[in-house]
């Protein structure tokens, strides 16, 4: 049916012979095979913005600077003159876990604790890694080669706390399934070609030990590490050189992959040079995918071009979730697009993941448990109840039973998780309800007997209170009487001081007066004598007469 639909729209896309503007593209070329891997190449024009700088490269020459935080999120900074991009999907390594990208995002020029999205894919480390700064990461540009972990990253748009730890389940089921896949094609267990070692914290694996206690092998180091594997890079040379030339045609702006005859994912850039410098870490993420599903179906014949160029069609033109973010997510039936925009909203890059095909279960593709919670995540629904209307300590936790097949249950805690069997919680759910009703009815006697010995509680309460109020009102006034004395006081001795200070100005004028007075009559004298000395008349002195001052009583 689904077939129908897409050549019917595929048949109506050539009719039309016009190109939507919604489309990123202007064609898509006929597969390139190597193995159980099908390369079809996008070409087109492209938006004609310049092409901003990968992460991996932005680190490797110190522009960026991812930065750990005890409080979360993790941030980047980015000090270059030039936009930075950083992919979805995208591993970095460091700090006290190692991370996935889990948004796609520009980090404009210039800024300065930019957020990132992330999920943990280092669940039994919780510290610094040997000689490691536990403050930064770092990249290689390395992607998460798995689509059920794309689609536990993308599908379903409802956030919860139980849908977070759904999602990061997913994410450490991925790791644990492409890790088994990739030892068995391998033939050896993937492990990094470095010994690592860290402190181990008491507790730090609780929550990974509860989700994870069904896992196939008993790794504990992350996924960045063991995919720098010498073997599986061996391995994947072959895929490398086989689709170098067609990759350099100076058109090309994208790229989609089947694998076993299945399309795994697209992805298509906003320009050939961008492109170019994401394909070798794009190459190397589908290949490890190819790699580790070598072994589990014949490879089959890809696709048509109509077919796929129908289905990327579509994708384009489904509504979006959220129109005006920065990372905008489109979803219908069939698939789930996601799309990276810079500031200005020109799209980046659109990533096409293909759901699960949920409708044919048991199959295949659903037979591991990354798979089921990716089904899960895209139906909404877990053991008959929708995923939304978890409690938020309720955990959605997978099992196998002896012949391997999978079911999902749905645990109280995460503490139950870890120290039950999986047969025991329903019953520690009724337990868990019996005491809680058990504690309200309790609560409830209570406050019944609270509100009988009210009165008796109250009336030593209200003595107590005035008792409190009288001393208050006591002390206020001592202190009132003690203030005014204390004025009064001060006010006399103003008055005395005032008194005694006009005193003495008041003998000091008279003083002063006399003192001019005598001065006066000295200078008449003293003209007199001189006036007789001019005239010849004989000088002759008058004695004096004291002034007399009398002083106040």
């Amino acid at each position: 049916m689904n077939r129908l639909l897409l050549f019917a729209a595929g048949l109506l896309a050539f009719a039309a012979n016009v190109i939507s503007p919604a489309q990123a593209f202007e064609s898509i070329s006929a597969p390139v095979g190597s193995g159980n891997l099908a390369v079809y190449f996008v070409h087109g024009s492209g938006t004609g913005a310049a092409a901003p700088m990968p992460l991996d490269q932005a680190l490797a020459t110190g522009a960026v600077k991812i930065n750990e935080s005890p409080r979360r999120p993790i941030t980047i900074d980015n000090t270059s003159a030039y936009p930075v991009f950083v992919p979805l999907g995208t591993l970095i390594t460091g700090g006290m876990q190692d991370q996935v990208v889990a948004r796609g995002l520009i980090v404009p020029p210039g800024s300065t604790g930019t957020p990132l999205d992330i999920f943990c894919i280092d669940p039994f480390r919780a510290a610094a890694r040997g000689d490691e700064d536990p403050l930064t990461f770092t990249s290689n540009g390395t992607l998460f080669p798995w689509r059920p972990a794309r689609l536990a990253l993308l599908a379903n748009g409802t956030d919860s706390k139980p849908i977070e730890l759904l999602r990061q389940s997913g994410i450490w089921w991925s790791i644990d399934t492409v890790r088994a896949q990739l030892s068995a094609s391998l033939g050896e267990a993937l492990e990094p070609p470095r010994a690592v070692s860290w402190k181990d914290t008491v507790g730090g694996d609780a929550r990974p030990l509860a989700l994870l206690r069904a896992r196939q092998s008993t790794w504990r180091t992350s996924l960045p590490l063991a995919l720098e594997n010498r073997k599986l890079a061996e391995a994947l040379a072959p895929y490398q050189a086989a689709f170098a030339a067609e990759a350099q045609g100076a058109d090309v702006i994208g790229a989609v992959f089947a694998i076993n005859g299945r399309i795994e994912g697209a992805e298509i850039y906003q320009s050939h040079e961008l492109f170019g410098r994401m394909w070798p870490n794009l190459l190397r993420a589908y290949a490890t995918q190819a790699l580790a599903a070598s072994g589990a179906d014949a490879a089959q014949t890809p696709p048509p071009v109509w077919e796929v160029n129908a289905s990327l069609a579509a994708a384009q033109e489904a509504a979006a979730r959220n129109p005006a973010a920065a990372f905008v997510v489109r979803e219908n039936e069939a698939t789930i697009l996601a799309e990276a925009r810079d500031r200005d909203g020109n799209w980046i890059q659109r990533s096409f993941v293909p759901k699960l095909v949920t409708e044919l279960a048991p199959t295949a593709s659903l037979a591991t448990p990354d798979a089921m919670v990716a089904s899960i995540l895209q139906s909404g629904e877990v053991d008959g109840r929708a995923v939304a209307s978890l409690a938020d300590r309720q955990v959605v936790v997978l099992q196998s039973d002896a012949a391997g097949r999978w079911s999902a249950a749905i645990a109280p805690s995460l503490e139950v998780a870890r120290d039950f069997a999986p047969a025991q919680w329903p019953e520690w759910e009724r337990i868990e309800a019996e005491r809680s009703t058990a504690w309200l009815r309790q609560a409830a006697e209570w406050r019944e007997r609270d509100r009988s010995s009210t009165l008796w509680t109250a009336i030593p309460a209200v003595l107590g209170f005035w008792f409190v109020v009288a001393l208050l009102r006591g002390a206020a006034a001592v202190v009132g009487r003690g203030i005014r004395l204390a004025a009064r006081a001060l006010t006399v001795a103003t008055t005395k001081a005032a008194t005694l200070v006009t005193a003495g100005m008041t003998e000091l004028a008279i003083l002063a007066v006399a003192t001019l007075v005598l001065l006066l009559r000295l200078a008449r004298r003293a003209a007199t004598a001189l006036a007789g000395l001019v005239h010849g008349a004989p000088w002759r002195t008058a004695p004096l007469r004291p002034v007399l001052v009398r002083a106040r009583d």
